[in-house]
């Protein structure tokens, strides 16, 4: 009689027209789901490609392309390239508060470390390119050595000040969804403020700007390589995946937010390698007859003026004569 009837505790379930309560299952992101196993597939490939380029740039690391992508600050992006691959690994498996609170640490400290590198990058192009001769040689010797490094320690540390506040005010909770699922209680990760959520999210935003606004309108000399492009399309491809992310992550059910992240992140790694780095693997291991300085350094201030680089007073002196 459906008068007798009482409604199961939250943390059960009955079928229609069953007398008993069943105990809710938890349910969560497992290692053995078919998604998961794709992803763990994916990131095997991106993070063999991460340190393929690493290797490859470590070991031609005095050659002129690598020098002229940064030299050491090219394998340590490369690095934090892979470190950010490695934080998908924390997404499977039952949440925890720990867990919930180093998906966020290991995947923005080591993102601010790529994209500062390659900030530093796209601002030696802007100088050697759109600023007078007369400033070009103070400003290079400020993008590199010791003071690029301080840029890069500078913008991490920033960084890790926002995540610690974010983690320490707003953290991330575990949260048990009763009723998501018919059967199951739904165990997942819970963002407490989406406002400081975007916050943290915005440090790297604005180095992916940057980068982009300074090699975007950049012109290439003829017979130089382009970095500018690269940066670039490697940027487009970071904006691209992020911005995507959000109406996706906004509009599949709460059960398939943690392969959505972990899709995004680890295409956010492969768009930036696939642009940036992996052209310059294809040069060191197929045409090292264009690994010159010529075609990568220049011989001086006016010459790096093309480097990433527009050449048009070049352009405009050769139509003059």
């Amino acid at each position: 009689d459906d008068a007798l009837c009482s409604k199961c505790d939250q943390d059960q379930w009955s079928p229609d027209g069953s007398t008993r309560c069943f105990p809710r299952t938890p349910r969560f992101l497992a290692w053995g789901e078919p998604a998961v196993l794709g992803l763990l597939l994916l990131l095997g490939i991106v993070l063999g490609l991460v340190l393929l380029a690493l290797g490859l740039f470590t070991w031609h690391r005095d050659s002129p392309l690598v020098q002229a992508t940064g030299g050491p600050r090219a394998c340590f992006g490369l690095a934090c390239l892979g470190l950010v691959c490695l934080s998908v690994l924390l997404f499977p498996g039952r949440p925890s508060t720990a867990n919930c609170m180093g998906q966020q640490l290991l995947l923005h400290l080591p993102l601010t470390g790529c994209l500062s590198t390659l900030f530093l990058q796209a601002a030696e192009i802007f100088v050697a390119s759109e600023l007078p001769p007369s400033w070009t040689d103070w400003l290079h010797s400020r993008l590199r050595g010791p003071w690029a490094w301080l840029v890069v320690l500078l913008a991490m540390l920033a960084e890790a000040a926002l995540c610690s506040w974010y983690l320490a005010v707003f953290p991330p909770v575990v949260m048990t969804n009763w009723h998501a699922l018919p059967t199951e209680a739904l165990v997942h990760c819970r963002v407490s403020s989406w406002i400081m959520f975007g916050v943290v999210h915005a440090t790297n935003a604005m180095l992916a700007f940057l980068c982009f606004l300074g090699t975007f309108l950049v012109q290439s000399q003829p017979g130089r390589y382009n970095s500018a492009r690269g940066l670039t399309f490697a940027m487009l491809a970071y904006f691209i995946t992020w911005v995507s992310y959000i109406p996706l992550f906004a509009n599949v059910h709460v059960v398939s937010h943690p392969p959505v992240q972990m899709g995004t992140i680890l295409f956010c790694v492969l768009g930036i390698l696939a642009t940036f780095h992996l052209p310059k693997c294809y040069l060191l291991l197929w045409r090292p007859d264009l690994n010159t300085p010529e075609f990568f350094l220049g011989g001086g201030p006016s010459d790096a003026r093309g480097q990433g680089g527009s050449g048009h007073e070049e352009e405009t002196q050769g139509k003059n004569k």
